[in-house]
């Protein structure tokens, strides 16, 4: 430590000594004017940050000099390319964006900070850049500490009831995901988010407001002002500017809010598929989507919003996407709805997905998404409201195209249409397969995907008329590699639909990126677990990679235990609601200890439930042995430990 503390003291001496003679010092205590040289020399910036050295959670000020009079300053630290907005939102003028300095008449300005070091990043020492928006530029290190490890005062909460009014949800939701959403908001700002938005928003604030105002309007008139409540409420917690946000959410996705400020002023990609009774066994119902869009943390949950106007309702739904979103990506609802969006064209319709001309000023579709989650029943009722959405110009395309849906519901009807937000060129009930010159009712895909491993449609053309939610699911069919790449994979989710008890029995099966395990639980769960909602699961599986089939299977079977031991329940009209809580819990902690670094731990022991542990554990061990008993056989002559299953067994074996 003392040689580092000394190598900043060295750098600063340098950076000091090497000003031009005029020169007089560095800049005084806040709000006091710049240091001046003689006459006719140009005072050079300078930024100190105090203190030097910070742990990510301690107080920073940044001071400045230097700067031109009225210039807009971010204060940036870029770290592997990725650049990090280092002044808090609600520190500075919220005029200016949020976390922005403006530079006073001297030139000089101070910005405080609270918590901002990255905590992802290592300890280190790491250059931050004050830039402003007219040029001028000046740099500083910083020292970030290595953290101790304290015990926290309050238990955090395993699981999260998001029931409740449009703000209590977005107060909750604001609380768990701060971090994250303000680190991509201020990216969005900042035109570095480079999935999506392609140009600095800083200083088009009062166009993005308007763009907020026309958001407010649409959710409005279609019966959804909770939405705009629970974003306000999200807003309040973290400190940000209420329509700058509220513009953010609705229209980062395709960078609508940047577009249409201009217009008033002048191989990644999504499949979704479905399959029903005719195409599988016992005649089950099964929706699937697998989202590929780029790196970002991923969040998925089930909500409900209550304490609406009288006369309105919306119903109860699972739904995913990132965790600084309220519109959704997929979902399944209440009533056996099941839905997702894809930004690929429907084949051979390419030059109709694209509109002229590009229309902005409207909903995109993952919050048309969560409209259909709350408001809809059934594929007609999608069916009705997508066309009035489109003839009231209440939807618009982004940069690229129109939106490409497909949706299933619990009477077994499957829903294909498509609309470039001036007309809607698909609508098809219960589409058919087509697949190598062949039909097949009960399948449809919004996409063919294909690879040197074949394509999805493979494995179920082989066992049509047999289908089942675990092949769909699998890495044969819904985590084919043909349908996902490693760097932008995002999510999955695979769903049963319970024709009967919809709201209760429904399976979703989700996985956080596509090709981690999948956690399966039932609809009728009314918490969420924590992992789920903060991206915890995401972040531990898509740096571990670490997918068997035979982990898989064990967890598939907890599963069906679980889903029969909750019929029989509900047969006696008991309450249930408790054990699908529970089971919900158990299996995402379950899929995290997978993912975990190999060796002895207590961890698995201490994740199982009251009353289900005995059971649980011995069917998990069941399936291991077997595993590794087939795996002993295979590998009897190299004695090579050859996957996760096999090494977890050996490792607590020996523990």
């Amino acid at each position: 430590m003392y040689y580092k503390v000394l190598a900043i003291f060295a750098c600063l001496v340098i950076g000091i000594s090497a000003l031009p003679a005029g020169f007089t010092g560095l800049p005084g205590a806040p709000g006091q004017p710049r240091l001046q040289g003689p006459a006719g020399e140009v005072t050079p910036t300078a930024l100190i940050i105090v203190p030097m050295s910070s742990e990510a959670k301690m107080s920073l000020t940044f001071y400045g000099s230097g700067f031109v009079p009225g210039e807009k300053v971010r204060v940036i630290m870029t770290v592997d390319g990725v650049p990090y907005s280092l002044g808090r939102a609600g520190t500075a003028q919220l005029s200016a964006g949020g976390g922005i300095a403006v530079a006073n008449e001297a030139g000089t300005f101070n910005l405080e900070s609270i918590g901002d070091i990255p905590a992802a990043i290592d300890p280190g020492v790491y250059t931050v850049e004050a830039v402003g928006d007219k040029g001028s530029r000046a740099t500083a290190l910083l020292e970030k500490l290595k953290e101790e490890v304290l015990i926290p005062k309050k238990k955090i909460p395993d699981t999260l009831n998001l029931e409740g009014t449009a703000a209590e949800v977005g107060r909750i939701w604001a609380k768990i995901n701060r971090d994250s959403v303000l680190a991509k908001y201020e990216l969005y700002m900042a035109g570095a988010d480079v999935f999506f938005s392609k140009e600095k928003l800083v200083g088009m604030e009062e166009e993005l407001k308007v763009f907020a105002e026309l958001s407010k309007d649409i959710a409005k008139a279609i019966g959804c002002s909770h939405w705009i409540e629970e974003l306000n409420a999200m807003a309040d917690e973290i400190g940000i500017d209420r329509d700058l946000f509220i513009s953010y959410n609705f229209g980062r996705y395709g960078n609508l809010p940047a577009l249409y400020a201009k217009e008033r002023k002048g191989e990644e990609g999504c499949t979704s598929f479905a399959i029903t009774d005719s195409a599988t066994k016992d005649g089950q119902i099964i929706f699937h989507k697998t989202r590929d869009m780029g790196e970002e943390l991923q969040a998925a949950y089930v909500k409900k919003i209550t304490g609406l106007p009288p006369g309105e309702k919306v119903y109860k739904f699972f739904g995913e996407m990132g965790t600084s979103d309220i519109g959704i990506s997929f979902f399944v609802n209440e009533k056996g709805l099941a839905g997702a969006a894809d930004a690929t064209p429907p084949i051979g319709l390419e030059k109709q997905f694209v509109p002229e001309p590009k229309k902005y000023d409207g909903l995109m579709n993952h919050m048309t998404l969560r409209y259909f989650a709350e408001k809809c029943k059934n594929v007609e009722e999608v069916r009705k409201a997508l066309h009035s959405f489109v003839e009231k110009g209440y939807v618009a395309t982004g940069g690229s195209g129109g939106t490409h849906y497909l949706f299933a519901d619990a009477e077994g009807n499957v829903l294909h249409i498509a609309d470039n937000c001036h007309t809607v060129f698909v609508d098809e009930i219960n589409p058919d397969l087509l697949y190598k010159g062949k039909t097949y009712p009960g399948i449809y895909f919004t996409r063919h995907r294909e690879d040197a491993y074949g394509s999805p449609e493979d494995a179920l053309i082989s066992s049509y008329g047999n289908i089942t939610v675990e092949l769909a699911d699998s890495a044969q069919v819904g985590r084919h590699p043909a349908m996902w790449t490693y760097r932008s994979s995002q999510s999955s989710f695979t769903v049963l639909i319970d024709p009967k008890h919809p709201e209760t029995l429904t399976t979703i099966f989700v996985a956080l990126p596509a090709y981690g395990y999948s956690i399966p639980f039932l609809m009728g769960a009314t918490e969420t677990p924590r992992a789920l909602l903060d991206g915890t699961v995401y972040t531990q599986q898509k740096g571990s990679y670490r997918y068997s089939e035979y982990q898989q299977s064990g967890i598939n079977d907890i599963w069906k235990a679980h889903l029969n031991a909750v019929r029989k329940q509900l047969a006696k009209d008991k309450n249930v609601v408790k054990s699908i809580n529970d089971n919900f819990l158990y299996m995402v902690k379950k899929v995290l200890s997978m993912n975990y670094t190999l060796g002895c731990s207590k961890g698995v022991d201490e994740l199982a439930l009251p009353g289900q542990k005995r059971f649980l554990d011995s069917l998990w061990v069941l399936r291991r042995k077997l595993s590794w008993k087939f795996c002993l056989r295979r590998n009897k002559t190299s004695g090579v430990v050859s996957n996760l299953a096999e090494a977890n067994y050996l490792s607590e074996t020996r523990c």
